[in-house]
């Protein structure tokens, strides 16, 4: 088993008309042993922009406190919250200057920009960014929530119905894998609030 998969986990995005959803599992494991499942696995950078990490959860935590430090100290400078695409550009540039030592991680970004546009981005371990126009996942189970999302998704979908779409392609995801599950963690995102869910599923 790949040490990214050690801890397990896995989260989706969605991006409907004027909102984005982002959802990821609460189980925190050691394989398949099961050690805790209250375990978050998304952080409000700002209250436009969510980060989801998956994979080795040290370097997870690591990661964490270390972006959220150049994010307090860019609104300082700044004096203003930084931008998606900026965050996405800061922290390819942490994991490329790690390349050697790399962070073993799959980090998904979701925000609004100031013109109101939903960005999704994703990245490799080495900092490799790919963004997205309607859905993205990472962790264990990427390959069920790609295929489930490709074929529930459609394009411009309302804020409930967008969560629900997300939800039920997550859940229906994670049923399928044993390093993912016991709930997850929901926030529907929109250019004026951010709105916290959490949703009960199998517990087995």
């Amino acid at each position: 088993m790949s040490i990214q998969q050690y801890y397990g986990g896995s989260s989706l995005a969605m991006v409907g008309k004027d909102a984005i959803v982002i959802t990821a599992d609460k189980r925190f494991g050691n394989n398949a042993s099961t050690l805790h499942s209250n375990f978050t696995r998304l952080y409000k950078m700002t209250d436009r922009l969510i980060l989801s990490l998956t994979g080795f959860v040290p370097d997870c935590q690591i990661l964490y406190k270390t972006l959220r430090k150049h994010v307090n100290m860019f609104k300082l400078n700044e004096q203003r919250e930084i931008e998606p695409k900026e965050f996405a550009c800061l922290l390819s540039y942490i994991l490329y200057s790690k390349r050697f030592t790399p962070f073993l991680i799959s980090p998904l970004i979701v925000g609004f920009d100031r013109e109101n546009t939903p960005h999704v981005y994703t990245m490799d371990l080495i900092g490799c960014m790919s963004a997205h126009k309607d859905f993205a996942s990472t962790g264990t189970a990427s390959t069920n929530l790609t295929g489930i999302a490709d074929v529930l998704f459609t394009e411009g979908m309302e804020e409930e119905d967008l969560f629900t779409t997300a939800v039920q392609a997550f859940l229906n995801a994670i049923d399928r894998n044993a390093l993912s599950g016991w709930g997850s963690d929901v926030i529907i995102l929109t250019p004026s609030k951010r709105v916290h869910r959490e949703v009960k599923t199998r517990q087995d």
